[in-house]
């Protein structure tokens, strides 16, 4: 007997379909958002220190701290270091893979976003979950440094993982394995960023009152496994400390004091002072619309928790409270560097946004989350960077155009007209692209080299520091067989002497008989560099 036709498979396949549909879009969408900003945001000079050190390790084995000064913590160097040795376009590799882990930040921010809604239907969980994603997507503290190969991304992508792990931990019957792997993933965040390290207290406090464990015994062996994890994955940093303490010690804590005094010398006024902080915050942060909502949301959020906890105690409301936690560190800890830079924002981005959804999840009333994805969309429309957007993926059709094959042309012209041998110049990654070597001082860009003579000559012989003083020595004993100039014309070493960086270049490549051999202007620049050859 035939069994009556039901609409019901066919209306579930095309819901299905839809979805798929829906998931796909963003997913596409958020690839080309950030594919595009890898091949169109211009060149900084933050980006050197990051790509010319991996570009050192794969070349000649040299280790930061070690063999050449070193301003962060280490681990970003082996990661980008895979990026090199897949292609020959290093700045194009770092940027991709820094923009993968960016994709991946979103995936588990999604995943933890919708999975909050789980108990309402799926279009309003995927709702939830995209929202998120415009939220981390375009934030401001993030397209600041969206594209390019800095070391925010990866510190990023592995505090969520370890926050995604710590969740799920938790709730084990046997926790303490999933709180070491916790700790090995808060120990690599750590050496990848040193204010990611501010991460370990609130989890740690969570192990010790609030998580569910049914045995007393369990939280100190938790507790154990966790500052375990976390000194196994910053043993390799103790070892370059032990190797080269007193560079460590410099680029992780000296210099950051001499990078105040040199922008006190030429004369920066932004965000030197609590008060000048809490004001470029406002200014460069909280002006975006979309930014403001999430941080007034967030605010609100944090309020709600508080009463709720002290209402009563649920795993919905301590999850929230982590989030929250871990949120405040993190931003506190974005206000340590003096002078501030929007990019130092984004830590606590994605832990932001969770504690608004966790606190949205928590409400009983779907009309008001109805209203709180109206307020986010409103604001989103009134600050979307749709100009910049346009341009950016304008130009995926024009590979001409984008910026990391342009570096890879100049570096293969700087290859044909330069003799074997060292080049000289405070924008290391180009010759290193071309297949040259570079000075040690100089792997880090223009930094150490404008913050050095700050320091007295013991100083500077203490922390292993080239200052100008001591460059014609270094130079004599390896000449270099080019000299590079024209990237740090806006930079001197006080207020009056702007472009006054590259001044003993000149005045050695002047002295010793080097010629002005070519002089262009690169699409990716905005000044005309020269090729000094003897």
């Amino acid at each position: 007997m035939l069994k009556p036709f039901s609409p019901r498979p066919v209306q579930a396949n095309i819901k299905r379909s839809i979805e798929i549909f829906f998931l796909l879009s963003i997913l596409i969408s958020v690839i080309l958002i950030l594919f595009s900003r890898v091949i169109s945001v211009g060149i900084s000079h933050d980006e050197y220190q990051f790509v010319a050190s991996s570009q050192v390790l794969v070349a000649q084995g040299q280790l930061p701290y070690v063999d050449y000064p070193f301003l962060h913590m280490p681990y970003q160097i082996p990661v980008n270091s895979i990026a090199v040795l897949l292609s020959n376009y290093h700045l194009f590799a770092i940027r991709g893979l820094n923009s993968f882990f960016d994709l991946t930040s979103i995936l588990i921010l999604f995943f933890l976003v919708t999975r909050l809604f789980k108990n309402q239907s799926r279009l309003f969980s995927y709702l939830a979950g995209a929202a998120a994603v415009i939220l981390f997507l375009f934030d401001p503290a993030l397209l600041n440094i969206s594209g390019r190969a800095l070391n925010h991304a990866l510190a990023v992508m592995i505090s969520l993982l370890a926050f995604l792990i710590f969740q799920q931990g938790v709730q084990k019957k046997q926790p303490a394995p999933f709180l070491f792997l916790c700790g090995v993933l808060v120990g690599l965040a750590t050496g990848v960023r040193l204010s990611y390290a501010v991460l370990a207290f609130p989890l740690f406090l969570y192990i010790l009152f609030l998580a569910p464990f049914h045995l007393p015994y369990q939280r100190i062996k938790c507790t154990i496994a966790f500052f375990a994890g976390l000194f196994v994955a910053l043993l390799p940093v103790g070892m370059l400390f032990f190797k080269a303490p007193m560079s460590f010690y410099f680029g992780n804590y000296i210099y950051i004091k001499l990078n105040t005094i040199y922008r006190q010398e030429v004369l920066y006024q932004y965000s030197m002072t609590l008060p000048a902080k809490v004001r470029y915050f406002f200014e460069n942060i909280l002006i975006h619309p979309a930014a403001l909502a999430m941080y007034i949301g967030f605010v609100l959020t944090s309020l709600y928790m508080i009463m709720k906890m002290v209402k009563r105690k649920n795993e919905e409301n301590q999850l929230l409270l982590l989030s929250v936690l871990l949120s405040v560190v993190l931003l506190a800890a974005s206000f340590a560097p003096t002078p501030l830079w929007p990019q130092y924002f984004f830590a606590p981005v994605p832990f932001i946004i969770l504690s608004v959804f966790y606190g949205l999840s928590a409400i009983k009333k779907s009309t008001y989350r109805y209203l709180v994805f109206i307020g986010i969309t409103a604001a989103f429309l009134a600050g979307f960077p749709l100009k910049q957007t346009i341009r950016q993926t304008g130009i995926i059709n024009e590979p001409g155009k984008w910026v990391p094959v342009q570096v890879h042309h100049f570096a293969e012209q700087v290859q044909m007209i330069a003799p074997p041998g060292k080049i000289v110049t405070l924008a290391p990654i180009y010759p290193l692209e071309a297949g040259f070597e570079t000075y040690s001082p100089f792997i880090v860009g223009p930094f150490v080299w404008r913050t050095a003579p700050l320091l007295s000559a013991e100083g500077r012989a203490k922390y292993h520091l080239t200052s100008f003083h001591e460059l014609e020595t270094m130079l004599d004993a390896h000449p270099p067989s080019a000299i590079l100039t024209g990237f740090e014309q806006d930079y001197g070493f006080d207020a009056y002497q702007f472009g006054s960086l590259e001044m003993p270049f000149l005045e050695y490549a002047k002295k010793h008989d080097y010629k002005p051999y070519k002089t262009w202007k690169p699409d990716f620049w905005p000044a005309n560099i020269t090729a000094w050859i003897k």
